[in-house]
């Protein structure tokens, strides 16, 4: 009796752990990116250029690698397409001051070495960007900043194929996120910036 307990209790454990990771290895969809879905957001500056700054490796973990990924090229891309320079004078700077997806392995936390044990890896991933405005002469006037993190787990074993529909998911999530902060941030911040065909540094 207690035997057969024992045998549907290892068998109940199994199956859940399959099931669990069919589920895991659905890959997830890409749903777009929402900012090329609304109106440009219009700027009284003559100009707009991406800065990009050295990456820091300050803070990180030793058991964290950094992942190649598509972030910045994606900012260059939102820049273009979504801020419009509409005024005569002044620029700019959309400063990336980190833009990383760190892969790390997952530790193995379980005592039942005779199950697969090990939950493999997590992507780790920072956005951060300031957004300057100069005028004619070089001088800051103002400047919108904002972060964002996320992170996201591998299972084990999962094919290439589906880690990179992963990475493209976070990737997709990180600049829907980062455009709908930043854009909120400016409207907030640099409002006396924002407008029609107009040129405020004139007056200043």
């Amino acid at each position: 009796m207690f035997k057969n307990k024992l045998l549907g209790l290892i068998l109940f454990t199994l199956v859940g752990g399959i099931l669990q990771g069919c589920q895991e290895m659905t890959p997830p969809k890409l749903m777009g990116l929402r900012y090329k879905d609304n109106p440009p957001l219009l700027l009284n500056i003559g100009k707009i250029q991406v800065v990009l700054k050295e990456q820091s490796t300050r803070g990180r973990k030793s058991s964290e690698e950094p992942l190649p990924n598509n972030l910045v090229k994606m900012i260059i891309q939102w820049a273009k397409g979504h801020l419009k320079p509409v005024g005569r004078a002044g620029e700019a700077h959309i400063v990336i001051d980190e833009a990383s997806i760190l892969v790390e392995k997952t530790p193995d936390q379980s005592k039942m070495k005779w199950f697969v044990t090990s939950t493999g890896e997590t992507y780790h991933a920072t956005l951060d960007v300031t957004f300057e405005i100069y005028n004619s002469k070089g001088i800051r006037q103002s400047f919108a900043h904002t972060r964002v993190t996320r992170s996201r787990g591998i299972p084990l074993g999962v094919e290439v194929a589906y880690q990179q529909k992963i990475l493209e998911a976070l990737e997709e999530d990180m600049l829907n996120v980062f455009a709908e902060k930043m854009e909120e941030t400016i409207k907030k911040n640099l409002s006396h910036f924002l407008g029609e065909r107009q040129n405020w540094f004139k007056a200043n």
